[in-house]
């Protein structure tokens, strides 16, 4: 799958400041963001989730697609560009070529989320292999980490 960075071409994206936020938890903003370069916290209640400073990570999608107000609030720790589509769903109807790489991205996501929940279900309580899947889990839920599929193909 090419990088989804491509899909913005000759357009600038947009620059923000550490601790400036990208998406607000709980505003229904119709915004999508891919992340260029930087580093940024997920944050749900106002506890960090996690950290992505991978190129490509795709943030807010979710709330874009449902059409629903964020669920967790992105914010920049260091300085950030990242490529933003606003308009809501419209602007992935726009962009066939973008919405199918977003749909790509997400089966993915669910596809290796559900092979570490089926670990996750087989592991003994409390053991440090279950913390760990816990964490992987999370991960892989922000886009933030790459597992291997189920039958060992490496997933992009």
């Amino acid at each position: 799958m090419r990088d989804i960075r491509s899909r913005f071409d000759g357009v600038a994206p947009s620059v923000f400041a550490a601790g400036e936020s990208l998406i607000v938890e709980g505003l229904e903003t119709g915004k999508l963001f891919v992340l260029n370069s930087g580093t940024v916290e997920i944050r749900r209640r106002g506890v960090v989730v996690t950290e992505i400073a991978e190129p490509g990570a795709v943030l807010g999608e979710l709330s874009l697609l449902l059409e629903r107000p964020h669920t967790a609030s992105v914010v920049a720790v260091t300085p950030v560009e990242a490529f933003g589509l606003t308009g809501g769903l419209s602007s992935l109807e726009a962009q066939p070529e973008l919405a199918l790489h977003v749909a790509m991205l997400l089966a993915e996501r669910l596809e290796r989320t559900t092979a570490l929940v089926g670990r996750l279900k087989t592991a003994p309580p409390g053991t440090p292999q279950r913390r760990s899947l816990v964490e992987r889990v999370m991960r892989l839920l922000t886009g933030e980490a790459r597992e291997a599929a189920p039958g060992g193909r490496a997933l992009p």
